[in-house]
C-alpha cells in the first residue's frame, strides 16, 4: 500500500479534525498532555505505546515530570499521512478515557 501525504487543505483545517494538535515546520504534529504526577504520565505513555504498536506507527514520546509530549509524522514520506491523523485520534480518545478513569486535569 502506497502512503500518500496529506493535502495542504487538510493541514489548514487540522484543528477541526484533531483538536489541540499543531503542525510543526518539519511536517509533524505534536500535542502536550498534562498529568498530576510522573507515574500517571508514565501509565499514559504505555497506553500510547500499545496504540502505536497496534497501528505499526510509532511516534516520538517525551515524558517529563507532569506531562507527556507526542510528536508524529510518517517517516516513509517525510510528511504527514492519514496514519498520523488516526494515531492522534486514538491517542486523544484514550487520553479522554484515561482522564475520566484517573480524574486527571488535562
Amino acid at each position: 500500500m502506497k502512503i500518500k501525504a496529506l493535502e495542504k487543505s487538510v493541514l489548514i483545517n487540522l484543528e477541526n479534525i484533531i483538536s489541540g494538535w499543531t503542525v510543526t515546520e518539519n511536517n509533524q504534529i505534536t500535542k502536550k498532555f498534562n498529568f498530576n504526577n510522573f507515574r500517571t504520565g508514565l501509565e499514559f505513555v504505555n497506553i500510547v505505546g500499545d496504540l502505536a504498536e497496534s497501528l505499526n506507527h510509532h511516534p516520538e514520546i517525551t515524558l517529563n515530570w507532569k506531562n507527556v509530549t507526542i510528536l508524529t509524522s510518517t517517516h516513509q514520506i517525510n510528511s504527514l499521512s492519514e496514519l498520523d491523523i488516526e494515531l492522534a485520534r486514538r491517542i486523544d480518545n484514550s487520553f479522554n478515557k484515561f482522564n475520566d478513569l484517573k480524574g486527571q486535569n488535562s
